[in-house]
């Protein structure tokens, strides 16, 4: 395991990851979203110095490395970080086995069903806009020095779907009340999940939004009228520029902005509770004073 290559430990032990998986630095550098990675951040320049594990006496950089040496997988030109890859690798990478097992039970049993009414084609393509986005979306507003992975952006596309589907067939399914009571516990449920540290929920959200706007171009509909048809359709011209803007628009500002932070200093608490210092957390150490 890559884990136990570089730390050489198989699964995080100090401090103890609660999801059986890897440190911090094994999954950025196996491509987690990583502002720093990304773009140059007002605290973390190029030339810092990052302690980076040491499992071997022999290892000549004594558990220090620069930014590039800590993430890995190059991209760097001229010192200034663009791994840009990094919103789409994370969709396949997971902080530990407890994360994987959830969204593999939940891809199974409810997204199953969802690729069977779309097809692969339809249910890939909002799969992957939504676990983009969320990572995008995250990028904007998330702490800059932690770290995201998975694959729940994606799944909370779907649920996005599920509950877009749900309204437009209110008429014919038995008992729409009761599921969509079902339905909004749920999707309460996993957003106060996302409050625990580790969890980034800024992708939940993002992927739910964008899951419902690729869902309402994608996702085939009955219609009941010719109202309703051109209701449908007029659903679909607005969704579609409107998915694209929030694309282009979040992407600019990602590369742009100063510190989330700043310019939002309550959006945080979208994203952890302000208890034992969750909201204060940081993903890396670093052996050098910010500039």
């Amino acid at each position: 395991m890559y884990n136990q290559k570089i730390t050489g430990k198989i699964i995080q032990t100090s401090p103890f990851n609660i999801l059986i998986g890897p440190s911090p630095i094994t999954i950025i550098r196996l491509g987690a979203r990583f502002a720093p990675c990304m773009r140059l951040v007002p605290t973390i320049g190029p030339d810092m110095k990052f302690q980076c594990p040491d499992p071997s006496a022999n290892d000549i950089n004594k558990g220090v490395c620069t930014l590039e040496e800590f993430c890995g997988l190059g991209g760097f030109n001229n010192s200034n970080p663009n791994q840009w890859f990094r919103f789409i690798t994370p969709i396949f990478l997971h902080g530990g086995i407890i994360h994987f097992l959830f969204n593999m039970t939940f891809q199974i049993q409810t997204g199953k069903q969802v690729e069977a009414d779309m097809g692969w084609f339809r249910y890939g393509i909002i799969y992957m806009a939504s676990g983009i986005f969320g990572f995008i979306f995250g990028g904007n507003f998330s702490n800059l020095t932690i770290p995201s992975v998975g694959a729940s952006g994606s799944l909370f596309g779907i649920i996005g779907v599920l509950l877009l589907d749900l309204l437009q067939n209110w008429k014919l399914i038995r008992s729409p009340c009761m599921e969509l009571t079902k339905l909004l516990l749920m999707i309460i449920f996993t957003f106060l999940l996302g409050l625990l540290p580790g969890i980034d929920n800024f992708s939940h959200i993002g992927g739910f939004i964008m899951g419902i706007l690729t869902g309402l171009v994608l996702m085939p509909t009955i219609n009941f009228s010719k109202i309703h048809k051109r209701f449908n359709w007029l659903l679909r011209i607005v969704a579609l520029p409107i998915a694209v803007l929030l694309f282009f628009f979040l992407i600019r500002n990602f590369y742009t902005q100063d510190d989330p932070a700043k310019t939002c200093p309550w959006c945080k608490y979208l994203s952890c509770l302000p208890v034992a210092g969750w909201c204060d957390m940081s993903g890396i150490q670093t052996t050098t004073p910010p500039p």
